[in-house]
């Protein structure tokens, strides 16, 4: 076993191609669901479409209200101390 610690680094680019994806399989997945009741695929898919954007508007609003709340929040101050070099 090794004694090295490590860390990895997302890119913005991974989280945002992981975001897309994720967002692509929602969208999939509730077009088919709608499909089987309404039997209409583009209807289907612009209510599922419809559906990510309020979610996305719904969870952006639901960010910026709790930034306005100190609940559950503490303030730490850190003193910057720059790294030895060897």
């Amino acid at each position: 076993m090794s004694n090295h610690e490590h860390e990895v680094h997302e890119t913005h680019l991974r989280s945002i191609l992981k975001g897309v994806t994720a967002k692509a399989m929602e969208v999939t997945l509730d077009t088919l669901i709608l499909e089987v009741f309404l039997h209409q695929p583009i209807e289907s898919f612009g209510i599922a479409v419809g559906l990510e954007v309020f979610c996305y508007c719904m969870g952006y609003i639901n960010e910026r209200l709790w930034n306005k709340v100190q609940f559950g929040r503490k303030v730490i101050d850190k003193v910057y101390k720059p790294k030895k070099k060897v």
